[in-house]
């Protein structure tokens, strides 16, 4: 996992997320009550971007393709074993087929 490149683009993120919801909310706030309506509409933006932040930052660490397509690989492991069975699955196992050679 690149640390850097994951880093900076969570704070790109973050820091989208709160300005948009901020300007979205105080534009909003403008349009209703003028200059106090997009103080507050502004303050309740910040509010809720920081918080949809905390959220999406979670979602976005979890994101499988930060983490060298670990998932991927433990994905196709575990069908590749549920699938075909592991090599020493049969080894102690009787054999009471009637097609014994």
């Amino acid at each position: 996992m690149n640390w850097v490149r994951f880093i900076k683009h969570f704070f790109i993120v973050l820091v989208l997320s709160i300005v948009g919801s901020t300007l979205l909310l105080g534009g909003f706030g403008f349009l209703l009550a003028g200059k106090e309506g997009m103080i507050n509409a502004g303050g309740w933006g910040l509010i809720l971007g920081i918080m949809g932040v905390l959220s999406s930052g979670v979602l976005f660490a979890l994101n499988a393709s930060f983490w060298g397509d670990y998932a991927g690989r433990f994905g196709s492991a575990w069908l590749k074993k549920e699938t075909e069975g592991d090599k020493d699955q049969h080894r102690e196992q009787e054999d009471y087929s009637h097609w014994k050679l």
